[in-house]
Protein backbone atom coordinates (compact mmCIF):
# COMPACT_ATOMS: atom_id res chain seq x y z
CA UNK A 1 0.00 0.00 0.00
CA UNK A 2 2.95 2.19 1.17
CA UNK A 3 4.29 1.91 -2.70
CA UNK A 4 1.26 2.77 -4.34
CA UNK A 5 0.74 5.96 -2.05
CA UNK A 6 4.26 6.74 -2.86
CA UNK A 7 4.19 5.85 -7.03
CA UNK A 8 0.88 8.20 -6.83
CA UNK A 9 2.75 11.62 -4.89
CA UNK A 10 2.36 14.12 -7.74
CA UNK A 11 5.33 16.34 -6.44
CA UNK A 12 8.08 13.54 -6.88
CA UNK A 13 10.78 15.62 -4.44
CA UNK A 14 9.06 14.05 -1.97
CA UNK A 15 9.02 10.12 -2.68
CA UNK A 16 12.34 9.79 -1.70
CA UNK A 17 12.55 10.80 1.99
CA UNK A 18 9.07 9.38 2.37
CA UNK A 19 10.93 5.79 1.24
CA UNK A 20 13.28 6.32 3.43
CA UNK A 21 10.76 7.24 6.24
CA UNK A 22 8.30 4.05 5.41
CA UNK A 23 10.07 1.61 3.02
CA UNK A 24 13.35 1.21 4.75
CA UNK A 25 12.40 -0.02 8.51
CA UNK A 26 9.20 -2.73 6.66
CA UNK A 27 11.72 -3.66 4.56
CA UNK A 28 14.15 -4.86 7.51
CA UNK A 29 11.80 -5.57 10.06
CA UNK A 30 10.74 -8.30 7.47
CA UNK A 31 14.13 -9.49 6.54
CA UNK A 32 14.14 -9.49 10.49
CA UNK A 33 11.17 -11.69 11.09
CA UNK A 34 12.58 -14.10 8.15
CA UNK A 35 16.26 -14.69 10.62
CA UNK A 36 18.24 -11.67 9.02
CA UNK A 37 19.44 -10.65 12.27
CA UNK A 38 22.56 -8.95 11.15
CA UNK A 39 24.02 -7.93 7.24
CA UNK A 40 27.48 -7.92 7.18
CA UNK A 41 28.75 -5.61 3.99
CA UNK A 42 32.24 -4.95 2.78
CA UNK A 43 34.34 -4.00 0.09
CA UNK A 44 35.79 -6.50 -2.29
CA UNK A 45 39.22 -7.17 -1.85
CA UNK A 46 41.25 -5.37 -4.88
CA UNK A 47 43.09 -8.52 -5.23
CA UNK A 48 40.82 -10.98 -6.06
CA UNK A 49 39.48 -8.04 -9.00
CA UNK A 50 42.58 -8.37 -9.99
CA UNK A 51 42.93 -4.67 -10.26
CA UNK A 52 45.07 -1.80 -9.11
CA UNK A 53 45.54 -0.88 -5.72
CA UNK A 54 43.01 1.88 -4.46
CA UNK A 55 43.90 4.87 -3.52
CA UNK A 56 41.50 5.15 -0.50
CA UNK A 57 39.79 2.77 1.63
CA UNK A 58 36.12 3.01 0.48
CA UNK A 59 33.14 2.22 2.46
CA UNK A 60 30.33 -0.38 1.35
CA UNK A 61 27.77 1.53 -0.86
CA UNK A 62 30.16 4.68 -1.29
CA UNK A 63 28.94 7.19 -3.71
CA UNK A 64 25.59 5.95 -4.52
CA UNK A 65 23.13 8.54 -5.72
CA UNK A 66 20.40 8.52 -8.01
CA UNK A 67 20.51 6.66 -11.10
CA UNK A 68 23.59 4.64 -10.22
CA UNK A 69 23.88 1.31 -11.49
CA UNK A 70 23.66 -1.25 -9.20
CA UNK A 71 24.64 -5.08 -10.91
CA UNK A 72 23.57 -7.56 -8.83
CA UNK A 73 23.33 -11.47 -8.28
CA UNK A 74 19.77 -12.99 -8.05
CA UNK A 75 18.82 -15.70 -5.67
CA UNK A 76 15.02 -14.83 -4.56
CA UNK A 77 13.13 -11.62 -2.82
CA UNK A 78 15.14 -11.36 -0.22
CA UNK A 79 17.56 -10.09 -2.45
CA UNK A 80 14.92 -7.15 -2.81
CA UNK A 81 14.05 -6.66 0.65
CA UNK A 82 18.15 -6.23 1.37
CA UNK A 83 18.43 -3.12 -1.20
CA UNK A 84 15.25 -1.52 -0.13
CA UNK A 85 16.62 -1.66 3.73
CA UNK A 86 19.54 -0.42 2.83
CA UNK A 87 19.12 2.18 0.35
CA UNK A 88 15.72 2.39 -0.99
CA UNK A 89 16.59 1.39 -4.41
CA UNK A 90 14.85 0.87 -7.89
CA UNK A 91 14.90 -1.83 -8.99
CA UNK A 92 15.49 -3.16 -12.87
CA UNK A 93 14.40 -6.89 -13.98
CA UNK A 94 16.11 -7.90 -17.11
CA UNK A 95 14.61 -9.22 -20.29
CA UNK A 96 15.71 -11.88 -23.02
CA UNK A 97 16.61 -8.65 -25.62
CA UNK A 98 18.50 -7.32 -22.74
CA UNK A 99 15.60 -3.96 -21.82
CA UNK A 100 15.26 -3.89 -17.87
CA UNK A 101 11.38 -3.45 -16.47
CA UNK A 102 12.01 -1.01 -13.68
CA UNK A 103 10.03 -1.48 -10.54
CA UNK A 104 9.51 -0.17 -6.72
CA UNK A 105 9.53 -2.56 -4.32
CA UNK A 106 5.90 -3.54 -4.45
CA UNK A 107 6.36 -4.64 -8.08
CA UNK A 108 9.64 -6.27 -7.64
CA UNK A 109 8.71 -7.99 -4.80
CA UNK A 110 6.31 -9.78 -6.92
CA UNK A 111 8.56 -9.97 -10.33
CA UNK A 112 11.15 -11.49 -8.13
CA UNK A 113 9.00 -14.50 -7.20
CA UNK A 114 8.42 -15.15 -11.09
CA UNK A 115 10.43 -17.86 -12.97
CA UNK A 116 9.63 -16.84 -17.23
CA UNK A 117 11.74 -14.14 -18.91
CA UNK A 118 9.84 -11.57 -21.05
CA UNK A 119 10.88 -11.16 -24.30
CA UNK A 120 11.18 -7.47 -23.83
CA UNK A 121 10.91 -4.53 -21.45
CA UNK A 122 10.68 -1.29 -22.09
CA UNK A 123 13.69 0.74 -21.36
CA UNK A 124 17.50 0.09 -21.84
CA UNK A 125 19.44 0.20 -18.44
CA UNK A 126 20.94 3.84 -19.66
CA UNK A 127 16.59 5.00 -20.05
CA UNK A 128 16.03 3.61 -16.60
CA UNK A 129 18.93 5.15 -15.33
CA UNK A 130 18.26 8.26 -16.36
CA UNK A 131 14.59 8.19 -15.52
CA UNK A 132 15.77 7.13 -11.92
CA UNK A 133 18.11 10.26 -11.57
CA UNK A 134 15.28 12.53 -13.25
CA UNK A 135 13.04 11.05 -10.53
CA UNK A 136 14.64 11.15 -7.28
CA UNK A 137 13.93 7.50 -7.63
CA UNK A 138 17.54 6.23 -6.17
CA UNK A 139 19.83 3.71 -7.26
CA UNK A 140 18.70 1.51 -9.78
CA UNK A 141 19.57 -2.52 -8.72
CA UNK A 142 19.82 -4.72 -12.23
CA UNK A 143 19.65 -7.87 -11.94
CA UNK A 144 21.03 -9.12 -15.12
CA UNK A 145 20.93 -12.91 -14.83
CA UNK A 146 16.97 -12.28 -16.04
CA UNK A 147 16.47 -15.85 -13.22
CA UNK A 148 17.68 -16.98 -9.63
CA UNK A 149 20.32 -18.81 -9.33
CA UNK A 150 21.47 -20.98 -5.09
CA UNK A 151 24.65 -18.59 -5.37
CA UNK A 152 27.24 -21.07 -6.66
CA UNK A 153 27.24 -19.13 -9.78
CA UNK A 154 26.22 -15.92 -11.95
CA UNK A 155 24.54 -17.00 -15.21
CA UNK A 156 24.90 -15.46 -18.55
CA UNK A 157 23.48 -12.28 -18.93
CA UNK A 158 21.60 -11.25 -21.99
CA UNK A 159 23.73 -10.11 -25.05
CA UNK A 160 21.24 -6.64 -25.55
CA UNK A 161 22.26 -5.77 -22.19
CA UNK A 162 25.07 -3.87 -23.78
CA UNK A 163 23.72 -1.82 -26.14
CA UNK A 164 21.95 0.31 -24.26
CA UNK A 165 24.63 0.38 -21.37
CA UNK A 166 26.78 3.27 -22.18
CA UNK A 167 28.74 2.94 -18.64
CA UNK A 168 28.41 6.94 -17.96
CA UNK A 169 31.27 6.28 -14.38
CA UNK A 170 27.67 5.81 -12.51
CA UNK A 171 28.24 1.99 -12.26
CA UNK A 172 28.71 -0.11 -9.11
CA UNK A 173 28.01 -3.76 -8.58
CA UNK A 174 27.20 -5.83 -5.46
CA UNK A 175 27.69 -9.45 -4.73
CA UNK A 176 25.20 -11.46 -2.11
CA UNK A 177 26.13 -14.31 -0.21
CA UNK A 178 23.16 -16.46 2.19
CA UNK A 179 23.93 -19.49 3.99
CA UNK A 180 23.79 -22.49 2.50
CA UNK A 181 23.05 -25.05 5.71
CA UNK A 182 20.23 -25.55 7.78
CA UNK A 183 16.56 -26.72 6.71
CA UNK A 184 15.59 -24.34 4.19
CA UNK A 185 17.71 -21.46 2.69
CA UNK A 186 16.71 -18.41 0.98
CA UNK A 187 17.97 -19.54 -2.57
CA UNK A 188 14.23 -19.49 -4.73
CA UNK A 189 15.04 -21.94 -7.32
CA UNK A 190 12.39 -24.32 -7.39
CA UNK A 191 8.84 -22.58 -8.80
CA UNK A 192 7.03 -22.26 -5.19
CA UNK A 193 5.38 -19.43 -4.88
CA UNK A 194 6.28 -16.01 -2.78
CA UNK A 195 3.95 -17.47 0.08
CA UNK A 196 5.24 -20.81 0.39
CA UNK A 197 8.32 -19.93 -0.23
CA UNK A 198 8.08 -17.48 2.67
CA UNK A 199 6.61 -20.27 5.49
CA UNK A 200 9.60 -22.48 4.68
CA UNK A 201 12.23 -19.84 5.54
CA UNK A 202 11.02 -19.62 8.60
CA UNK A 203 11.10 -23.12 9.33
CA UNK A 204 14.70 -21.86 10.08
CA UNK A 205 14.96 -19.20 12.54
CA UNK A 206 18.71 -17.63 11.09
CA UNK A 207 19.96 -17.04 8.27
CA UNK A 208 22.77 -15.64 7.50
CA UNK A 209 23.88 -12.54 4.34
CA UNK A 210 26.62 -10.54 3.35
CA UNK A 211 26.91 -8.22 0.83
CA UNK A 212 30.44 -7.66 -1.38
CA UNK A 213 30.46 -4.50 -2.75
CA UNK A 214 32.50 -3.76 -5.82
CA UNK A 215 32.98 0.66 -6.20
CA UNK A 216 32.63 2.80 -8.66
CA UNK A 217 36.25 2.77 -9.11
CA UNK A 218 36.67 -0.77 -9.09
CA UNK A 219 33.95 -1.02 -11.89
CA UNK A 220 36.03 1.72 -14.15
CA UNK A 221 39.34 0.25 -13.45
CA UNK A 222 37.98 -3.15 -14.32
CA UNK A 223 36.63 -1.95 -18.07
CA UNK A 224 39.83 -0.32 -18.50
CA UNK A 225 41.97 -3.73 -18.55
CA UNK A 226 38.99 -5.77 -20.32
CA UNK A 227 39.72 -8.17 -22.85
CA UNK A 228 39.60 -6.90 -26.03
CA UNK A 229 36.10 -7.13 -27.66
CA UNK A 230 34.14 -7.97 -24.23
CA UNK A 231 31.35 -5.05 -23.49
CA UNK A 232 31.30 -3.41 -20.37
CA UNK A 233 28.17 -5.94 -19.08
CA UNK A 234 30.41 -8.85 -19.61
CA UNK A 235 33.31 -7.55 -18.21
CA UNK A 236 31.55 -6.55 -14.99
CA UNK A 237 29.91 -9.77 -14.83
CA UNK A 238 33.66 -11.50 -14.77
CA UNK A 239 35.01 -9.43 -11.90
CA UNK A 240 31.94 -9.71 -9.88
CA UNK A 241 32.79 -13.37 -10.32
CA UNK A 242 36.26 -12.81 -8.77
CA UNK A 243 34.57 -10.77 -5.30
CA UNK A 244 34.09 -14.10 -3.11
CA UNK A 245 35.70 -17.52 -3.11
CA UNK A 246 33.19 -20.45 -4.46
CA UNK A 247 30.91 -18.30 -7.44
CA UNK A 248 31.87 -18.60 -10.73
CA UNK A 249 30.50 -17.16 -14.12
CA UNK A 250 28.62 -20.06 -16.37
CA UNK A 251 27.68 -20.28 -19.57
CA UNK A 252 24.31 -21.10 -18.87
CA UNK A 253 21.56 -18.28 -19.21
CA UNK A 254 18.18 -17.39 -17.37
CA UNK A 255 15.90 -18.56 -20.25
CA UNK A 256 17.50 -22.07 -20.11
CA UNK A 257 16.65 -21.58 -16.44
CA UNK A 258 12.94 -20.65 -16.89
CA UNK A 259 12.61 -23.55 -19.45
CA UNK A 260 13.64 -25.78 -16.92
CA UNK A 261 11.00 -24.45 -14.26
CA UNK A 262 8.60 -24.79 -17.08
CA UNK A 263 9.37 -28.28 -17.68
CA UNK A 264 9.86 -29.20 -13.86
CA UNK A 265 5.73 -27.76 -13.08
CA UNK A 266 4.49 -29.84 -15.85
CA UNK A 267 6.38 -32.93 -15.10
CA UNK A 268 4.62 -32.64 -11.07
CA UNK A 269 1.01 -34.56 -10.48
CA UNK A 270 2.28 -36.63 -13.76
CA UNK A 271 1.36 -40.26 -13.32
CA UNK A 272 4.13 -43.12 -14.47
CA UNK A 273 2.93 -46.27 -15.48
CA UNK A 274 5.77 -48.88 -15.48
CA UNK A 275 6.09 -50.91 -17.80
CA UNK A 276 6.09 -54.54 -18.07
Amino acid sequence: VISIILALLPLWFLRWPLRILFERPLARLWLLILGFVWIPESVADYRRLKIRPRQADPSPRSGLGHGTVVFANHQGYTDVLYFAASMSATFGFVAKDGKVARASLLTALRLACRFEVPATAAETVDEASAACKRGGLGPLVVFAEAAKTNGNCILSWPTGLGKGFANSGETTACVLEYSKTGAYTPHHTTGTSMLLHTIQLLYQPYHTLSAVWLTKDDVAEALKSRDPGADAPATIRKVMGRAIPGIVPVATNGVQHADFITYWRQTQGKKYVKSH
